[in-house]
């Protein structure tokens, strides 16, 4: 007895079928017998592996050691496991990026588990914010499938705050009004990489020197802001931008910080110099505020020796564990 079949036969799945059963009927024309045949298909290694998505994210920490698992990437492959090594699957990197520093491969994968690990530490995400690699998953026949992931480096809160420059000069004319026009001074550019300009005035008058600094346990960055006592008779130079700003405002302070997410806390700290008591600074929109607690008068000697002090700021944004 032979049997045939009208087309080929497919016994992977998602439309083939391993195991067929025929029922098989014989006949003189007067008696019949009838048997089941029982038809197992032997595997053929015709499917290549496949990855669930061609393209997976993946992400790590920033500054984590070498080895850390960034994801366990598998793929699959239909063929029958038990014939030979028709699914036995090998993983590789077919594209890695070369430290810059060692020259080094920077991403690692296990043959057997597709799990991949960085191989150099620590990644900077204020560096490189992500890395685009080619995995490929390859059976024992040299069918291979691919895909692309993308690894990316999320943030830990370990830059401190900056300042765009070290020293900002703003005019403060004694004795002005509530509805004063000011002109706009910054000491620091935006996270989004917007650089205010600072204003420059003169250097006659009163110096108002502020040191920006952090306490130990957080991240910090420092800065002199000197504010000069124009005196009345002396008006603004004309190529200042203005605006209108409330009494007694001194200036606007402005920090930068290339992590993702901060808030910071700002304070005037208590004896850190000469005139520390006359100054307040309050929280704003974009930075903080300056302002004196009183008018500040040419005239009074110790206004016009120059104030000195620090104000404090806090970068309050958690680590990530």
């Amino acid at each position: 007895m032979f049997t045939f079949s009208w087309q080929p036969l497919d016994r992977d799945a998602p439309t083939g079928q391993a195991r067929w059963r025929l029922t098989v009927t014989a006949t003189d024309g007067q008696y019949t017998a009838s048997t089941d045949v029982l038809v197992n298909l032997k595997d053929v290694n015709d499917n290549a592996p496949v990855f669930p998505r061609d393209v997976i994210d993946a992400h790590v920490l920033e500054n984590s050691m070498s080895g850390t698992t960034v994801a366990v990437v598998t793929a699959h492959d239909a063929d029958d496991p038990h014939e030979g090594d028709n699914a036995r699957l090998s993983y590789s990197l077919l594209k890695n990026v070369i430290d810059e520093r060692s020259r080094l491969p920077m991403f690692t994968v296990d043959r057997q588990t597709g799990a991949l690990r960085t191989a150099v530490c620590c990644l900077d995400r204020e560096h490189t914010s992500s890395y685009g690699l080619v995995l490929a998953a390859t059976d024992g026949g040299g069918l291979q499938g691919t895909c692309t992931v993308t690894v990316n480096i999320d943030d830990v809160n370990d830059v401190p705050p900056s300042f765009v420059r070290s020293h900002v000069d703003v005019v403060v004319p004694e004795h002005r009004q509530p509805s004063f026009q000011r002109s706009s001074s910054h000491g620091a550019s935006s996270s989004n990489g917007a650089s205010p300009s600072p204003d420059v005035s003169s250097s006659d008058g009163v110096p108002l020197s502020i040191e920006v600094t952090l306490p130990k346990e957080a991240l910090s960055s420092s800065a002199v802001l000197s504010s000069n006592r124009e005196f009345p008779s002396r008006g603004l130079p004309s190529s200042k931008s203005r605006s209108n700003v409330s009494e007694n405002f001194i200036s606007t302070l402005v920090v930068t910080d290339p992590d993702t997410s901060n808030v910071f806390a700002y304070r005037v700290m208590p004896g850190s110099g000469h005139g520390w008591q006359l100054v307040e600074v309050a929280a704003s929109t974009g930075g903080a505020d300056l302002f004196s607690r009183v008018p500040l008068d040419f005239e009074n000697p110790q206004h016009r020796a120059g104030l000195n002090f620090r104000v404090q700021v806090t970068d309050q944004v958690r680590r990530h564990v």
